[in-house]
């Protein structure tokens, strides 16, 4: 392609050059060229991209190399969701490879679990063509791992993964149970995705009160109200706070801190897997000392979500291969096993009481069948239970406790 200016003839020659015979002097020329990489390529190996162009001269006609332009580029596989994926790792186009090598070969290889990858350069954003969908979407109760190294967007220059990501939708899997692990955060960025996380975490913060606020008779009527009705956790409840003949001799400010107070202890008795926020608000009319105020209790994601970030980068460890576990390094090992979600980390429970010994437990043993579901690890954790209880004269009424208390 050209502009209209441009005077050229483009042809191919058996050699694959392109070749152009003539271009008027000040015109500008684009090619616009498309090749293919070998099926045999592995997926996420470095590239190297050579671009040259050849001068003949009008008399000799001999080719000589005037520029030579070189361009490192990642060799990525499409996003193709697979039938029981554990994982979806998110990449991008300036995320080490040994890295995305790494993290598949510990999943694929030693956890034994289906990992989907998804690269935020190839698409732009986490919407699928043709559907406008997330693809975070697609794995809730699942673990999403990102790297969150910066890179350059293709329009829109340097970028966070995190910015293309919907605190709400976020917070949304999180409620579902989905774990999700920012990898690789820069130093620099850790402000940015703490402001980020607080909206994902609290989804009422900074918003209008009088606009999304839902009013209770006291605080006696928090707890049931709670537990009663399940209401989107960008509404805030309120309840008034007044001083009583009792509280005649403190200000306002330690009522209302005191009320505060006595709250979050009633709330953490009552509801200790659920997050809240409570903050007095002072109630003013005009110039006067106010002598009643609010309590205003905001939800946030259950204590029980995982949202969690490292600033550690992965270690490119020697190349012995990456399909060998020893490539990943016990630091990231142990941040890719805590992404699991509580049925596979109750497999492992069982794989460790059911296989104890003095030296230990090996890897294999530790990570056995945590591809299979909830369920069924569960049926055979109890049934190795009750052999080895048979084994050692135990009860089995103890292991079969433990098993309901875990469901």
């Amino acid at each position: 392609m050209a502009n209209e200016e441009a005077c050229f003839l483009l042809t191919d020659d058996s050699q694959g050059f392109n070749r152009i015979d003539e271009i008027q002097p000040g015109s500008t020329l684009t090619i616009d060229q498309e090749f293919t990489i070998n099926d045999n390529v592995e997926d996420f190996v470095d590239g190297d991209l050579r671009l040259e162009l050849h001068l003949s001269g009008p008399q000799t006609r001999l080719i000589q190399t005037v520029q030579e332009h070189r361009m490192e580029v990642q060799i990525s596989c499409p996003y193709q969701r697979t039938e029981n994926p554990g994982y979806l790792l998110v990449v991008n186009s300036d995320t080490p490879n040994y890295a995305i090598r790494q993290t598949l070969g510990f999943v694929r290889h030693r956890l034994r679990m289906e990992v989907d990858v998804f690269n935020l350069s190839v698409y732009g954003s986490y919407n699928i063509r043709g559907s406008g969908e997330s693809v975070l979407s697609q794995y809730s109760g699942k673990s999403i791992i990102i790297f969150c190294n910066d890179y350059r967007h293709p329009w829109l220059g340097l970028s966070r993964p995190w910015d293309f990501i919907d605190p709400r939708a976020a917070t949304k899997l999180l409620e579902c149970g989905t774990s999700l692990h920012f990898s690789n955060v820069a130093e620099a960025a850790l402000n940015d995705l703490q402001s980020w996380t607080n909206t994902v975490v609290f989804p009422a913060r900074g918003l209008r009160a009088d606009q999304h606020t839902v009013s209770i008779q006291d605080s006696n009527t928090l707890a049931t109200d709670l537990r009663r009705s399940r209401v989107s956790l960008e509404v805030l409840r309120e309840f008034p706070v007044a001083q009583t003949p009792l509280s005649a001799f403190e200000s306002l400010e330690s009522t209302l801190n005191r009320r505060t107070r006595t709250t979050v202890k009633m709330l953490a008795q009552n509801l200790p897997l659920r997050r809240f926020i409570v903050a007095p608000v002072p109630t003013t009319s005009g110039g006067e000392t106010p002598k009643k105020g609010r309590l205003l209790v905001m939800e946030g994601v259950p204590r029980t979500a995982k949202m969690t970030a490292t600033t550690v980068p992965f270690q490119d460890l020697p190349p012995s291969s990456y399909r060998q576990t020893e490539s990943v390094s016990d630091h990231d090992a142990f941040l890719l096993v805590s992404c699991l979600p509580f049925n596979r980390r109750v497999r492992m429970f069982w794989n460790m009481v059911c296989h104890e010994d003095a030296h230990g437990i090996g890897w294999d043993t530790l990570f056995e069948g945590l591809e299979k579901g909830l369920e069924e690890g569960l049926e055979e954790g109890l049934e190795k239970g009750l052999r080895r209880d048979s084994r050692n004269s135990l009860r089995p009424r103890r292991k079969l406790e433990l098993t309901n208390s875990l469901s």
